[in-house]
């Protein structure tokens, strides 16, 4: 349906799109503009209007292969508010979620002073003078004649991308990272000019906090396609050691408690979730829960609104019970295997902390321990031994323990390299004319027994030459597209297998730690996994399956703020990122619905 209204009368439709969301956006903003901002509260998760942004924005990656339709633009409380009308006391930050794209673009130039003059780099902070809690870094390379000498290589064989990171993405790289009530690393950056940056961030909960800003590579090596080496990366601080600010101390504190009881609506199960980690305050048993497991004083809650199944301590178990058995695949990366994992942990209601493992692939089959008890007879004792203990369900040799007599959840993994069985030719072309009516393919096989699929492409495509990577930006979208054709392929034949349709999420990718030490093992492999790099993939890969109602997380965005911590400089299982991610995924899968 879509293809044909693309096809079909395009030019006077997308007219009155543009007519419609003018009107709309006028009225939106007449109305935020009555508001007052006492106290925090709701403002809508939802998107206000649907607005085009400038081109060239470094959002709008329409010039690569294949381009998709603008993402809807959140307008929030504080969106095309007028600095001038400030009042004295400055405006409290509410719950809700906003645009990234708007903050980038707001201009709070007449509230700026310098901050650092280290390594180099001369960093200013300019903050609002109306609301609490945002601001920009604009950093500085001082040495012009290094800048522009790093504008005259080929970052990219594609002569738009070329031109893009030159304009959009600039030769330096940074990591910004705000410590206190919350936990923040703001994940979106952007070049203006001959190695001049500009760095928003948005606080959303008032206190005190430390401040960091790292400068981890230079002369385009993050994002370079035509060079086969690591990029050499560092962490030099471009603040001094101890720099703090004081964000809205007259304004009531976020806690999760607090997050929980507000009146908010349902987040949405398809649109990835923007959250905020903050400062746990033990008020809950679930912060003693996930403090025990990692030792982390953060917890993720989604902006604006609220999850309604997290399994959390045993709850939402009874979605199990007499009801139709689930199915769940997760297929990718060892990102989605520490998923499959934090999944296992969080239905099983698991005190002890996430390890690191490596299995090709893996499953377990999970029952509502009161079915245990009430329909098997079995003891305490019993029903959690069974259920702490894994069961091989991705073998399909392996007979059920109670002989299906109750209703049960399977989860299974599988590790995929470049999404193996969306993208082989062999998984296609091997056809079995015995199963179903008309025959499958091995890609349908594989795929049947499951109500729910968890995909990513992980990040192979960004690993060394050895294990199949240095992918450049083309190649990746390339890989994305294809694979996103043989999904729907299979979609298309799910009815004559028979099956009902399967209920896609796109994992995302992952932040990937900055790895300094040039001893690193990744360096010897050429590794090319870089957050400039990856945050650009994210964007298209997010935009890529919302095009095609597929469901999304954004789970770079998730794990940015955690890349310093990762003890294997690869993963975030024992760390609130995987949390979140569990968070998300059990909210779209959506299993008590089925």
């Amino acid at each position: 349906m879509k293809t044909l209204y693309r096809i079909f009368n395009r030019q006077n439709a997308i007219a009155i799109i543009v007519f419609l969301n003018i009107i709309g956006g006028i009225t939106v903003i007449y109305h935020l503009s009555k508001q007052s901002n006492p106290t925090p509260r709701l403002h809508s998760s939802q998107a206000q209007s649907i607005a085009s942004k400038p081109a060239g924005h470094h959002s709008d990656l329409s010039f690569l292969r294949g381009g998709f339709s603008e993402k809807p633009v959140l307008l929030d409380s504080t969106a095309g508010a007028s600095e001038m009308n400030r009042s004295r006391t400055l405006v409290c930050p509410r719950w809700e979620a906003y645009d990234k794209r708007i903050q980038e673009d707001k201009d709070f130039s007449g509230s700026c002073k310098q901050i650092g003059l280290e390594n180099g780099f001369n960093t200013t902070m300019c903050i609002s003078q109306r609301f609490c809690g945002q601001g920009y870094m604009l950093v500085e390379r001082l040495d012009k004649e290094s800048c522009d000498s790093a504008f005259n290589q080929i970052i990219s064989t594609d002569a738009g991308f070329d031109q893009y990171v030159k304009e959009q993405v600039g030769p330096d790289s940074f990591y910004l990272i705000f410590n206190g009530n919350e936990r923040n690393a703001p994940a979106t950056w952007k070049h203006i000019g001959r190695c001049r940056y500009k760095i928003p961030f948005r606080l959303t909960n008032p206190g005190s906090y430390s401040v960091k800003l790292f400068h981890t590579h230079e002369n385009f090596a993050p994002i370079n396609e035509v060079l086969p080496v690591w990029p050499k990366a560092f962490l030099k601080n471009l603040l001094h050691e101890e720099y703090a600010i004081d964000v809205c101390p007259h304004c009531p504190v976020f806690t999760s408690n607090k997050v929980r009881n507000m009146n908010l609506p349902l987040c949405s199960r398809s649109d990835p979730q923007q959250g905020v980690y903050l400062k746990m305050t033990f008020e809950t048993e679930r912060e003693k829960l996930r403090h025990a497991i990692h030792q982390m004083p953060f917890i993720w809650e989604p902006l604006g609104c609220k999850f309604d199944q997290l399994f959390e301590m045993g709850k939402n178990l009874e979605c199990i019970t007499n009801r139709v058995n689930f199915n769940i695949g997760i297929y990718g990366d060892s990102h989605s295997r520490t998923l499959w994992d934090g999944i296992h942990s969080r239905l099983t209601a698991s005190k002890n902390p996430l390890g690191i493992f490596k299995v090709p692939a893996g499953g377990y089959r999970l029952y509502n321990p009161a079915d245990m008890k009430n329909k098997l007879n079995l003891s305490d004792e019993q029903v959690q031994i069974h259920q702490s203990a894994r069961i091989d369900m991705s073998n399909s040799s392996n007979k059920d323990p109670f002989d299906d007599a109750i209703a049960h959840l399977d989860v299974k993994y599988k590790g995929l390299t470049h999404m193996n069985i969306f993208t082989d030719k062999e998984y296609f072309e091997k056809w079995d004319n015995s199963f179903g009516k008309y025959g499958a393919s091995l890609t349908d096989i594989t795929l049947f027994p499951h109500d729910a699929v968890i995909i990513n492409v992980g990040q192979w495509a960004a690993s060394g030459p050895g294990l199949g990577g240095h992918f450049s930006t083309k190649r990746y979208t390339d890989l994305l597209r294809y694979a996103a054709n043989l999904i729907e392929l299979v979609q298309q034949r799910r009815p004559s297998l028979p099956a009902k349709a399967l209920d896609y999420i796109w994992l995302g990718i992952t932040a990937f730690p900055v790895i300094s030490d040039p001893n690193h093992f990744r360096v010897g492999e050429r590794d090319w996994r870089t957050n400039h790099r990856l945050r650009i993939w994210s964007e298209y890969s997010e935009s890529l399956f919302r095009d095609m109602d597929i469901k999304s997380m954004n789970a770079f965005d998730i794990s940015h703020p955690w890349i310093l911590e990762s003890k294997d400089l690869a993963h975030f299982h024992d760390l609130p990122a995987m949390d979140a991610l569990v968070d998300e995924a059990l909210h779209k899968l959506n299993i008590c619905a089925y």
